[in-house]
């Protein structure tokens, strides 16, 4: 009985360390359960997908450092969140570059009503 005690209680030590080790994982892994249960609940709508900054982060790590410890459905919904967030920010890129042609483009149709408006002002003062 001693010797399996003795077994038990270096089994269990190494048990504790191996959760210590890896407490970050299984904290980061806790949260992305959670967000996935919602995702999965309200019918995978994007809404429900990783946010950007901290959550998103933590997916990315989780499936760089720990890719072979997620179930498909937790690597399905990590993957997803990094597509939407990919899409959302090519979106705000093509509004980015829309928004900076449109401005240049009044910048140009103003410049050129206001070299029209001084030619005629020119006109006007050398007829006069």
């Amino acid at each position: 009985m001693c010797v399996a005690h003795e077994a038990l209680l270096r089994e269990w030590q190494r048990v504790k360390e191996w959760l210590a080790e890896n407490r970050e994982f299984l904290r980061m892994r806790d949260r992305l359960d959670s967000s996935l249960k919602l995702w999965v609940s309200r019918g995978k709508q994007k809404d429900d997908l990783l946010g950007p900054g901290l959550p998103l982060a933590e997916g990315e790590k989780l499936v760089k450092d720990f890719k072979s410890s997620l179930s498909r459905e937790q690597s399905d919904y990590l993957h997803a969140s990094v597509a939407e967030r990919k899409r959302r920010k090519h979106l705000q890129e093509r509004i980015r570059y829309t928004v900076m042609a449109a401005i240049s483009v009044l910048a140009i149709v103003a410049g050129i009503q206001w070299l029209q408006a001084e030619r005629q002002r020119q006109r006007r003062g050398s007829s006069a």
